[in-house]
């Protein structure tokens, strides 16, 4: 992967992403076991580790990342448990961590809304799981995969995948 253009390397590390979150979330959907699902987590974590690289992440992004991770698998566990409160307290903390995501890259309103809305389309795949309607998981993973190579180009353009 080193040789690839560094637009081309946060394409591929992100997409890879999506496909762990998209497997995170149909494995809790289908009740996988908890080793299952924590190595999977671990994954989504690696995953987080390799995308800061391709940021250049400093000490403010890199923990921000993980947080990201983390807070996600609270809200998939709250929508899966159906704790309504939960699952809106974790993404509310969700949300803002995506602000302060784009903050630490310098990307402003415009990335923040980016990354926003891909939360959504990630809620919405975790709530299509839950709900075992597969066609509309398929759609959200498609919207969400397709969201995040337009943010990977977003962040080349600004100069953001060389952490300038």
């Amino acid at each position: 992967m080193r040789d690839l253009p560094p637009r081309f390397l946060l394409r591929k590390l992100l997409a890879a992403q999506v496909r762990r979150v998209r497997n995170y979330v149909y494995a809790v959907a289908g009740g996988r076991p908890a080793d299952d699902v924590k190595a999977l987590v671990r994954g989504l974590l690696h995953g987080q580790e390799e995308v800061g690289t391709a940021l250049k992440a400093d000490d403010t992004l890199a923990p921000l990342l993980r947080e990201h991770i983390s807070i996600a698998t609270e809200v998939v566990a709250a929508l899966a448990a159906g704790d309504r409160p939960a699952e809106d307290r974790a993404y509310g903390r969700w949300a803002t961590n995506a602000g302060q995501m784009a903050g630490a890259l310098g990307g402003g309103a415009k990335l923040a809304d980016c990354f926003r809305q891909y939360l959504r389309y990630v809620h919405d795949m975790a709530a299509a799981a839950h709900k075992k309607n597969w066609p509309e998981f398929a759609e959200q993973y498609r919207r969400a995969f397709n969201h995040m190579i337009r943010v990977a180009d977003m962040l080349a353009v600004n100069g953001k995948e060389s952490g300038t």
